[in-house]
């Protein structure tokens, strides 16, 4: 009771496509049995006659004294087959209709599943006290009291079928045998008219509970929303640990592109901005990594380790931190500004001196740190 006190949520996809696959769908077996029925009554009202007169005839044929009399190898086979015959000429229609209607009921409820696990042999139902539990269990003793009940109202209804035409019944005996069967036949219409329509009211009735039912056995509990959440999206701590390990590689496929690198624009221990240019393969400068405090000066060290000019430029570094993306070319504001900032470093080069530090880049070659900030 609890259990289901808990079940709040609604139905998950997942769990329908589990019970889709288990071929746990809501099915009323008493809406079958209420269109089998009723196409057994409009066929009977239809050739209700040719019942009758079928009888009639295969008991004619059965006691013609000129050919059954005295039975013997020959005409046996005929005489048990006579019958069978006679039945399955009429009856043959009729089980032909519900071969069809009965699974059309079945896919109009359900549409087109196979459920595997239900082709699987289930070898628990062979064990007795699961048996013996399942017949005494108070599922089947409702279903016992429910057919009971549905028994008794067959019957009554029955018997205001019959009652209404008592008189006539009883008086069958002074009526032509035409009259006898139209009586009969009446008689039979009746009860199966008022039978019918109690059968499509526990229809409708069976079918919304069965509708119920289901829904509510579908609803999940906040527990099993968050379990099966983590099961399709994977276990939170497993994903981050993943996230670490893979922001882990890339900040080490990053560190190693660092000593490729043409210069570190810093700020001055807070940003770190490493830029590589070459001409022939782009026509500006890419980021080849970029950090901020200790990222920043793991890639100060290993820039100076490396022999890699590392210039301070504290709005510059700032501003390409924020903007510029690792493995891309610089954005257009600032060519010039990083420009100027290769421009010292190739003048340094060429003058032939060597960084041991951080270099501070001169103010006069700073004319574009305005446009940086920016």
């Amino acid at each position: 009771m609890a259990d289901n006190e808990d079940k709040t949520e609604y139905q998950s996809q997942k769990k329908l496509e589990q019970s889709r696959e288990k071929g746990e769908l809501p099915r009323s077996q008493e809406l079958g049995t209420f269109v089998v029925f009723t196409v057994f009554l409009i066929y009977f009202s239809s050739t209700g006659t040719l019942w009758f007169e079928s009888i009639g005839a295969l008991i004619s044929e059965m006691l013609r004294f000129d050919q059954y009399l005295g039975l013997n190898r020959e005409n046996l086979v005929d005489f048990l087959t006579l019958p069978v015959i006679h039945i399955a000429k009429l009856v043959a229609p009729l089980l032909l209709v519900i071969l069809v209607v009965s699974p059309l009921v079945s896919l109009c409820q359900t549409g087109f599943n196979i459920a595997r696990d239900k082709l699987a042999p289930d070898w628990s139902r062979l064990d007795p006290v699961a048996g013996f539990q399942r017949i005494f269990s108070l599922r089947q003793v409702i279903e016992g009291l429910k057919s009971t009940i549905k028994v008794g109202l067959f019957g009554w209804l029955a018997w205001t079928a019959v009652a209404s035409r008592l008189d006539r019944i009883i008086a069958i005996g002074t009526l032509d045998l035409r009259d006898q069967i139209n009586l009969l036949m009446d008689v039979s219409l009746a009860i199966g008219i008022r039978i019918a329509i109690l059968m499509a009211v526990l229809a409708v009735a069976d079918l919304g509970y069965q509708w119920w039912e289901f829904i509510k056995r579908m609803r999940m509990s906040h527990q099993e929303m968050k379990e099966e959440a983590k099961e399709r999206d994977g276990n939170p701590l497993i994903k981050q640990r993943q996230r670490s390990l893979a922001m882990q590689a890339a900040r080490q496929r990053m560190m190693a592109e660092v000593p490729k690198a043409s210069v570190v624009v810093m700020n001055p221990t807070h940003f770190a901005v490493a830029l590589r240019y070459d001409s022939a393969k782009a026509p500006a400068p890419i980021v080849v990594a970029k950090g901020q405090d200790e990222i920043a000066l793991r890639i100060k060290k290993l820039a100076l380790d490396s022999g890699v000019p590392v210039v301070e430029n504290k709005p510059l570094a700032r501003a390409l931190h924020r903007k510029s993306k690792v493995g891309k070319m610089i954005p257009n504001e600032f060519f010039r500004a990083v420009a100027e900032v290769l421009a010292f470093v190739y003048m340094l080069k060429r003058k032939g001196k060597k960084s041991n530090g951080v270099m501070k880049q001169p103010a006069s070659m700073m004319r574009h740190q305005v446009a940086a900030r920016a």
